[in-house]
């Protein structure tokens, strides 16, 4: 029951912020302010959790991955890219480092970001 609520209000909190995407160009919800505020309470706890979760996922993982030569792979798509959106990203900045290798996600500067 609690989930449920939790995933109804975080829907809703997604839409509201899309109402407004085309008033500017750089911000997703239209506003800097929300899109700041949509990140720091919705986004980072989850960006934390798939973090943790990726983690464990690429430990439990490695007994298939390293036979096979995929580690640096799995260690980037499970570890270092939500731990980058969770940490290293400016906050508000909801594109992030998406669509970039993994290479260029983790360091701030190859964003454009100082």
């Amino acid at each position: 029951m609690r989930i449920r609520k939790s995933a109804i209000a975080l829907g809703l909190a997604l839409s509201l912020g899309s109402l407004s995407f085309a008033s500017r160009a750089d911000t997703v919800s239209g506003d800097r302010g929300s899109d700041m505020l949509i990140d720091l309470i919705v986004l980072r706890p989850i960006g934390l959790a798939s973090t943790v979760v990726g983690s464990a996922v690429f430990v439990l993982g490695l007994p298939f991955t390293i036979p096979s030569g995929s580690v640096g792979d799995s260690a980037c798509e499970l570890v270092k890219r939500p731990a980058a959106y969770t940490f290293t990203r400016p906050l508000g900045d909801l594109e992030g480092c998406a669509g970039m290798d993994c290479r260029l996600c983790t360091e701030p500067a190859a964003r454009g970001h100082d």
